[in-house]
């Protein structure tokens, strides 16, 4: 956590002063606007009033005028109502059929946006001029019309005068409000900003942090419960370093063990591999030098026998000895292939290359459906007898698995320095069935056997299915020091 706040350009300055600014401006077009819809309604409405009693009065005072035929005089009075109302842009008499008799237009620039007219009638003496009255209106003569044209301009003009003072007005105290909105901040700042480089102390790992100047109010409980803070995480924190510590400590010492004892399981492992070669060894020598020796005279004696049976015609007992000389041959043949089994010769004779190379041979002419392949590098490298006998006890077992589960045709073995020349390679790999991964990750087919043999030398065992179907193994073991081979 490299912010305690997300990144932002904005000062407190400018948030206070944005606080008092944008309600200010807020409040001014809002005044602004209802002064403006004001202003127009009062304009419209003293427009519409005045408009009805200039046409009605330029209507009355026009009549004799109209009447005697006097355009001057009619002229005359237009004029003086123009000239004497800014709002008039042009006032116009009309006869009965509503064309021109007088028209006068005191602005000619202006633009005139309301039309007001009133008739010209000639009423009986006995008659209120200034009486409208329908009734009163049916008996009258009409003598034409005056039209009125006057343009709101003039009102605007006053009434933006007073628009643009209630603005200026709300303005300069949106101006006040900012200048103590800045007062303010001014004074905020440097409690605030106190209080944030406290908080960054403390996420830094310093919590002994000082906050002056101190204040009151909500800053200064913000100030007390930061100190607190602080102090209370420097005491959690110790406390959690004591522990991490104790933890490490304890960690520490079941890994050892741990290892320890994995050490302690390979040597085992190691040497129980060697107990049973030996046994293998010491057995294999006494079928060799006991019962092999005995079945050999056991034979001798049977061939004798049956030839001193036959020469003395005693032919069902030469053929009893033959029987017995043939089983001698039969038993000493699988004694020799237990031999074998048990402490391979071939080993001692060709190496560990020519062994795994006479064993794959040996595979493939026993189990003709299934074609072995052998790629191996002659030069291995120091390995100790153990390693050797491992190797082989590896392989051969891979192949007993090809042989009893896999249902393959194909089979290849290899037996390789790996990169670097630090250790052996070994890769069995078929085209069979495969194996359940179950299987593969716990036990069955001999896979704990091979995992701990391998355990013993410090290697790494790995078992695979192959794309398409099949299996490989690989172990890596790497190669015997020299007090190993010694």
């Amino acid at each position: 956590m490299k912010n305690l706040l997300p990144p932002s350009s904005w000062s407190l300055g400018a948030r206070l002063l944005t606080l008092v600014l944008v309600p200010a401006c807020a409040m001014a077009l809002v005044v602004s606007v209802v002064l403006y819809v004001v202003t127009s309604t009062e304009v419209n409405e003293a427009l519409e009033e005045r408009g009805r009693f200039l046409s009605v009065t330029l209507a009355e005072a026009v009549q004799y005028g109209v009447v005697s035929g006097n355009t001057s005089a009619v002229e005359a009075t237009l004029r003086g109502v123009a000239e004497a109302d800014p709002v008039v842009a042009a006032a116009r008499v009309l006869d009965a059929e509503r064309w021109p008799v007088v028209e006068v237009r005191s602005r000619p620039g202006q633009v005139a946006e309301w039309r007001f007219e009133a008739p010209i009638s000639l009423k009986p003496l006995d008659v209120d001029l200034y009486d409208t009255a329908p009734g009163v209106r049916g008996t009258a003569r009409w003598l034409g019309w005056v039209q009125v044209d006057l343009s709101p301009q003039p009102l605007l003009a006053g009434s933006r005068r007073r628009l643009l003072l209630g603005v200026a007005l709300v303005l300069a105290a949106a101006a006040l409000g900012a200048a103590a909105g800045l007062l303010m901040a001014r004074r905020l700042r440097r409690p605030l900003e106190n209080a944030m480089g406290a908080l960054r102390s403390i996420r830094d790992g310093d919590y002994a942090v000082t906050l002056t100047p101190r204040v009151s109010g909500e800053l200064g409980e913000l100030q007390a419960s930061i100190a607190t803070m602080a102090r209370a995480v420097k005491l959690s924190r110790q406390y959690l370093e004591e522990q991490v510590r104790e933890r490490t400590r304890e960690l520490q010492q079941a890994v050892e063990r741990l290892t320890a004892a994995d050490a302690e399981k390979r040597r085992l492992i190691a040497r129980g591999n060697r107990l049973v070669e030996e046994e293998r060894r010491r057995i294999a020598v006494e079928i060799h030098d006991e019962l092999n020796a005995a079945l050999v005279s056991i034979r001798l004696i049977a061939s004798s026998l049956a030839e001193d049976a036959r020469g003395q015609g005693m032919h069902a007992a030469a053929d009893a000895a033959e029987r017995i000389a043939r089983l001698t041959d039969d038993l000493y043949g699988r004694a020799r292939a237990m031999v074998k089994q048990l402490r391979p010769e071939v080993l001692d004779a060709l190496g560990l290359a020519g062994a795994v190379e006479e064993m794959v041979r040996q595979y493939d002419e026993i189990h003709p459906r299934c074609r072995f392949r052998l790629k191996v590098d002659r030069d291995i490298g120091p390995l100790s007898y153990d390693q050797a006998i491992g190797v082989y006890r590896l392989i051969q077992e891979a192949l007993t698995n090809v042989v009893k589960h896999a249902e393959a045709t194909q089979c290849s073995v290899t037996l390789a320095r790996t990169v670097g020349g630090a250790g052996v390679r070994v890769v069995v790999e078929d085209n069979g069935v495969g194996m359940p991964a179950a299987v593969a990750a716990t036990s069955g087919l001999g896979l704990v056997g091979m995992r701990e043999r391998v355990a013993a030398y410090a290697g790494e065992l790995t078992i695979d299915r192959v794309p398409g179907g099949g299996t490989r193994v690989a172990a890596m073991l790497p190669l015997a020091s020299a007090d190993d081979r010694a």
